[in-house]
């Protein structure tokens, strides 16, 4: 995938918070909407993806005891 060409552009994958109930009469965007575009124009500035997709081995380990823990 070209993940720079998504960088400070609406997506699909992420639309749907544009559009979520639970707004006010006067409002054209709901909050999660309004956290999502403040999040794409931070992206603009800085020139690269606020997403930190990232995997390690230490990371997975991680994820793997801690669903052992809470079991």
């Amino acid at each position: 995938m070209q993940h720079h060409k998504r960088k400070a552009r609406f997506t699909s994958s992420g639309i749907y918070n544009l559009i979520k109930t639970g707004r006010g009469k006067n409002d054209i965007f709901s909050v999660p909407g309004l956290n999502y575009i403040e999040e794409k124009t931070l992206e603009r500035k800085l020139g690269r993806s606020m997403s930190t997709n990232t995997y390690s081995r230490d990371m997975a380990w991680g994820h793997l005891m801690e669903k052992i823990v809470y079991e």
